[in-house]
């Protein structure tokens, strides 16, 4: 049995429980509630949370990057708190991650 409580052991067991669910978002939900069970909260906030910290999805591009952004925007207290969040993430999994830090995100993102 995987530790549901580890993003391995998540991960896992998403992958051993998916052909029995239509979507992805219904095994996805099934497990995040089972964790929330075991440990009073969920581990991932969202489907798209999830998919980045297990597999990087969602980090590669600068449109994907943003989209991600606003998808887990509601999740934080402050914009720059879910920027940093997403960009911790983001240096990890790349060589050269696309932002340098918060002002360079805007000036980049959010100039005309």
């Amino acid at each position: 049995m995987n530790d549901l409580t580890t993003i391995r052991g998540f991960y896992e067991t998403y992958l051993m429980l998916l052909p029995q669910y239509e979507t992805q978002k219904e095994c996805f939900d099934f497990l995040n509630a089972e964790v929330k069970k075991i440990n009073g909260e969920k581990m991932f906030f969202n489907l798209c949370d999830f998919q980045i910290r297990t597999i990087g999805k969602g980090l590669e591009t600068i449109p994907d990057f943003c989209k991600t952004y606003f998808n887990l925007l509601p999740y934080f207290p402050s914009a720059k708190e879910c920027f940093e969040y997403l960009h911790g993430i983001s240096e990890t999994r790349a060589e050269n991650a696309l932002f340098l830090d918060y002002r360079d995100f805007k000036e980049r993102t959010w100039s005309a």
